[in-house]
């Protein structure tokens, strides 16, 4: 019981992540970026579980975002699958609870994840921009990145103590915004 409703979190968490994106206005100065919350989910994950919940929680989210940026769909899976998989590759190297840390994989991703979409759609329909556009959205979405990744941290590691999907220990019990130095 406690696996399968760890799995209904997380899609619960992708489809509002997804939902509350799409709402957003996007902020013009910044390349025309909304906060990228997909992206911060699957980080989350990446840093908090292990490999397979992190891969299915970047093809969910993938598939989101493809359907939001009205792509091809498949390209923001597999660059969500690849910054989930190597940001897992640090979860036990780094305090996942900083918020130095979670600052930092938000603003290293959201980069990737412009120029790694910027570089598998180049030459398509889909890529017509410039590479000082680019340039412009990359900071934009990894300045909004940055913002929002210890947000939603914070509000999905809220949701799984509450649900009890993670253990709550008793470091953690001192008010949330108390991260590690």
């Amino acid at each position: 019981m406690g696996e399968m409703m760890g799995w209904l979190v997380m899609t619960f968490v992708l489809l509002c992540a997804a939902i509350v994106q799409s709402l957003l206005p996007p902020f013009i100065c910044l390349g025309q970026s909304r906060p990228p919350l997909l992206l911060a989910v699957v980080l989350y994950y990446a840093l908090r579980r292990e490999d397979d919940i992190t891969l299915v929680a970047g093809l969910q989210a993938g598939f989101f975002q493809d359907i939001l940026d009205k792509g091809p769909l498949g390209y923001s899976a597999l660059i969500f699958c690849i910054i989930g998989w190597t940001a897992g590759r640090f979860r036990r190297v780094v305090v996942v609870e900083s918020l130095i840390t979670q600052v930092f994989f938000g603003f290293i991703a959201g980069g990737v994840v412009v120029l790694g979409g910027y570089l598998m759609l180049r030459g398509s329909e889909f890529t017509g921009c410039r590479p000082s556009w680019v340039m412009m959205k990359m900071v934009g979405v990894s300045i909004l990145s940055m913002i929002c990744t210890p947000v939603v941290f914070l509000v999905i590691s809220k949701l799984d103590r509450l649900l009890g999907n993670i253990e709550v220990k008793e470091e953690d019990i001192l008010d949330d915004f108390e991260y590690g130095s």
